[in-house]
């Protein structure tokens, strides 16, 4: 017997004249209107424009801070045959950033190379000693994307050899900005654009817009990969970006690309958010966190067939690598965390872990723990890592403030990255805490989940699967809807996969049966199948495809079990 892992939290089910009013209107059925009004769409307008983005969405890039100064110095620089160095990120963010800006500028003419930074020698953003190799090697203008903001030391150095540096980011603003010729940011005070949670590749999109004059759709696969793997709200802009780059992915001819669908196993025209998030992003991602991001700029911008599966089948090989090391270090980061005190934040430390899969440890410890969560690994006589955190609680906030306590820190509301001395890690463990009952962290019992509605088994078919595909692309500020069952019966559990650690029960009526899917449930799969007694869970619901047939199903994303009394 256990509890269910959140605080499930019911919306208001009924279909009011409201929704039964638009649902004929609109052609729609009353569930994705309800939807869609406890979304905040409350027109006929509003719904139209949110299910049917076009390019009237996407705001003029001018408007954006310095956009027009970044653009001139550019032209100029392109005319002059100035030796333009991109510096890039080694994440799916920077990686798709960098390739758009790169094939923009070699497009225009110009000497274009780009740089992405090592994050095992550089770290993350500007580095001085990286600025210094990259000057002394012919760069007369840098030009940042995915980074930059942060940058104050690396960027002094490069003005002091009269080498000026372009910004283009989307992270936080800190208190005092570096003196860069420009600073291309959707949240630069003052001058903010109509929409300002815009990925690094989005930045990156509207400086490629502002220098071509024209919306290049060619870009837009980019920028859906980039947008959907950095985790920035799907709403407005970035809807409509990531719905027109998911269709330039289903028609693309990047060669790289065609080979990484390959050896993810993806049919191309079935390209969309969820194969992004869960097969592109984490591939393209691994070569940053195990080799070099600059892989994959090669990959995506490779005219030769024989280069792009050669590279696909490595960003394959690192991909399993990468798994694997995230499994160990996990369970032993959960092992850490048994033996110490309670903590409203998880800060686990220890030597030999990898350096590169840090952040995707962290958010499994958030899964696992519903605490934010912070994995170091000891280098040298620091400490460096990341930290994932949770709705309730702002990580960036909380560490803000008390940056006199690291060496290097950087983030947004819900990650961050940061060194710090290894004599200062409970000082950090206790600011955490504080800074969590400063949030009221230690009054939250469970982390809630909204549940969008109850539904009878009855309702559950294609025509409402097709449906709710109306509301995708779907993802952060507009996630895929959670859905409570009724009205059916489990006739079996079983355990499935490799390690037998994923959870299948068919449910359903006699002559109508589904499968509901619960991924790495370990010992609460177990009791389950051993006991076959009732559980109550919530999920999403998706379809399965096998051999030609398409089928309803269900992913739990969580469940409570009671057993037999």
């Amino acid at each position: 017997m256990f509890e269910a892992q959140y605080a499930w939290k019911f919306a208001q089910t009924e279909f009011g004249d409201t929704e039964k009013k638009l649902a004929r209107t609109m052609n729609l059925s009353p569930l994705v209107v309800h939807l869609l009004l406890s979304r905040g769409f409350k027109t006929t307008a509003q719904i139209k424009s949110f299910l049917n983005p076009t390019v009237t969405d996407l705001s003029d890039p001018f408007l954006m801070h310095d956009m027009q100064k970044a653009v001139e110095r550019l032209q100029r620089a392109i005319v002059d045959a100035q030796k333009i160095v991109i510096y890039g990120d080694y994440d799916a963010d920077g990686i798709t950033s960098t390739t758009l800006i790169y094939e923009t500028l070699e497009q225009l003419g110009a000497d274009v190379e780009y740089y992405i930074p090592d994050r095992f020698k550089d770290g993350y953003g500007p580095n001085k000693d990286a600025y210094q190799r990259l000057i002394e090697n012919g760069a007369e203008l840098i030009l940042t994307v995915d980074n930059g903001v942060s940058g104050i030391d690396a960027i002094r150095y490069a003005n002091s050899k009269n080498v000026d540096v372009i910004i283009t980011d989307h992270h936080e603003l800190p208190e005092k900005l570096p003196q860069a010729y420009a600073i291309v940011h959707p949240r630069y005070p003052g001058q903010e654009y109509p929409f300002g949670q815009l990925a690094g590749v989005g930045v990156a999109f509207k400086l490629a817009c502002a220098l071509l004059d024209e919306v290049p759709q060619e870009m837009l696969d980019l920028v859906a990969i980039g947008t959907v793997a950095d985790l920035v709200p799907l709403v407005n802009e970035n809807r409509a970006l990531v719905a027109f780059g998911l269709s330039a992915l289903q028609n693309t001819q990047r060669l790289g690309l065609e080979a990484l669908f390959k050896v993810a196993g993806l049919t191309q025209s079935m390209i969309n958010e969820e194969n992004i998030g869960f097969a592109i992003a984490p591939r393209l991602n691994s070569l940053g966190r195990l080799k070099t991001g600059a892989l994959g700029v090669e990959l995506l911008t490779t005219l030769d067939e024989e280069a792009a599966q050669k590279i696909a089948a490595e960003v394959q090989q690192l991909n399993q690598t990468r798994q694997g090391l995230v499994e160990k270090i996990t369970d032993e980061a959960l092992d850490v965390l048994k033996r110490r005190g309670k903590h409203l934040v998880n800060v686990v430390c220890q030597e030999d872990w990898h350096e590169g899969v840090l952040g995707i440890v962290a958010s499994h410890l958030v899964e696992k723990t519903g605490k934010p969560s912070l994995v170091l690994k000891v280098s040298g006589e620091n400490a460096k890592g990341s930290g994932r955190s949770i709705e309730a609680f702002q990580l960036f906030e909380a560490l803000d403030g008390h940056r006199d306590l690291m060496k290097n820190f950087g983030g947004h509301h819900m990650a961050c990255g940061l060194t710090i001395s290894l004599d200062k890690l409970d000082e950090l463990q206790d600011v955490l805490d504080q800074e969590a009952k400063k949030q009221k962290l230690d009054t939250v019992s469970k982390p809630s989940l909204q549940i969008d509605a109850e539904l009878s088994f009855d309702d559950i078919n294609l025509d409402l699967i097709n449906d709710l595909k109306k509301l995708a692309p779907y993802g952060n500020g507009n996630p895929k809807p959670i859905f409570a069952f009724s009205n059916y019966q489990i006739y079996e559990a079983k355990l499935i996969g490799k390690k037998k650690n994923h959870l299948k029960i068919s449910l359903g009526q006699k002559n109508n049966k589904i499968d509901a899917l619960a991924f790495s449930v370990g010992e609460r799969g177990q009791e389950i199948v051993r006991d076959t007694a009732p559980l109550r869970f919530v999920g999403r619901l998706g379809q399965n495809v096998w051999r030609g047939k398409v089928k309803p199903q269900i992913l739990i994303s969580d469940l409570a079990y009671q057993g037999y009394r």
